[in-house]
């Protein structure tokens, strides 16, 4: 059984969030500059609670950014069930 200090949750959950600021960031970038010289595609999910709404430029856009959700979803739980056993 791995034990999780409340110290070790806290850096991963800044870590984690510092990741998803750049990516966001380098995402952003890489859109204007797309935009700059053609078309680009873009996609987004906005959850209001469990309810996801998705959002794209495309249906293909759409259905990339619905199973992206799906998959983040699913580590999600996946961490709050193993901290949840882990704090046991």
């Amino acid at each position: 059984m791995i034990a999780l200090r409340v110290e070790d949750v806290l850096k991963a959950g800044v870590l984690i969030t510092f990741v998803g600021i750049v990516l966001t960031a380098l995402a952003i970038l890489l859109l204007a500059i797309k935009n700059a010289s053609g078309r680009g595609e873009w996609g987004g999910v906005i959850l209001i609670g469990p309810v996801p709404i998705v959002v794209g430029s495309s249906p293909k856009m759409a259905l990339i950014v619905a199973v992206l959700a799906l998959a983040m979803m699913l580590i999600m739980l996946f961490l709050m069930w193993s901290a949840a056993k882990g704090f046991r």
